[in-house]
């Protein structure tokens, strides 16, 4: 067919009314010189009442350019933070053990705070000790460690995620990312892009698949190698 074909339906949003944006395909009976993506809700203002200094718009070769070049940067990323992870876990299998270290670390300092006030209310059950020296050491513990159990709660999470996003990586880069494109690929593209928003003006902005997970891997394997 000679009709143009929408190969980003879907994935192009305005990124200031958060609508999908629109395909026109060129049509010089109408005076639409190339094909291109718009937002069809722009009034020219923003909600606040500034105007837009331009319409949100981009012909699509433009648009297939730069997203061809910006995913495959992407890919190469990924590419290279999944032979970096290889080589961090021939060093370390946990790439996240600061952080099991970090709750480890921490809920042997709240065992033993337990265990000594344990030990000083036995004592002053027993006679040993006073009162007022178990309420002291009470306090104590309090004044060395007021946060341990937010601290110790904040550890487990970001040990959580962290192992998470390692664990996603593994089963997403082999599976869905591909070799860096020689031209545009629309099903390369669909791979590793959730979304492409289309600013006033022309610009664009890319929402790739797993960016906070290789963010979050990245700072491990730094730590790391």
């Amino acid at each position: 067919s000679d009709i143009e074909p929408d190969d980003l339906q879907g994935l192009v949003f305005c990124s200031s009314c958060g609508k999908q944006a629109s395909f026109i395909r060129s049509n010089p009976q109408t005076g639409v010189a190339t094909a291109k993506y718009y937002c069809r809700n722009y009034t020219g203002a923003k909600a606040t009442g500034e105007r837009f200094e331009k319409r949100p718009e981009i012909q699509a070769e433009q648009l297939k350019t730069q997203l061809a070049s910006e995913c495959n940067a992407y890919i190469s990323r990924l590419l290279e933070l999944e032979a970096r992870m290889t080589a961090a876990k021939a060093i370390h299998p946990n790439l996240a053990f600061a952080y099991r270290d970090k709750v480890k670390a921490l809920e042997k300092q709240k065992e033993e705070n337990g265990n000594l006030l344990f030990q000083y209310y036995m004592d002053y059950l027993q006679k040993k000790r006073t009162k007022e020296e178990y309420i002291q050491k009470q306090q104590e513990i309090r004044e060395q460690y007021p946060n341990i159990d937010e601290e110790l709660k904040d550890a487990r999470t970001e040990l959580s995620l962290h192992s998470h996003a390692v664990f996603e990586l593994e089963a997403f880069i082999p599976k869905y990312v591909p070799a860096p494109m020689s031209e545009f690929d629309t099903e390369t593209v669909r791979k590793i892009v959730d979304e492409i928003e289309l600013n006033p003006g022309g610009s664009i902005g890319i929402e790739f698949k797993k960016m906070r997970y290789v963010e979050m891997v990245e700072t491990l394997i730094n730590g790391i190698i």
